[in-house]
């Protein structure tokens, strides 16, 4: 129990979710041109999320009312 407790925040997990081929492409070849990988884009919109970024807080709140229309 202890050993897991010690592990907490360190012990990878894997987030998955489909796409179409399509967006999937689009989405590499727009991450080229901004030399980044995905796993840096997606770690990097994770850390904004949980650091309460004001801009992406914001472009989820305006995505989010886009949504509910």
């Amino acid at each position: 129990m202890i050993e897991s407790i010690n592990k907490y925040g360190k012990m990878p997990k894997r987030i998955v979710f489909n796409v179409t081929d399509h967006d999937h492409a689009q989405l590499i070849l727009r991450l080229k041109h901004n030399s980044l990988t995905q796993s840096e884009f997606f770690k990097a919109i994770i850390d904004a999320v949980n650091n309460n970024d004001e801009n992406l807080l914001s472009f989820i709140s305006e995505y989010t009312s886009k949504k509910q229309k």
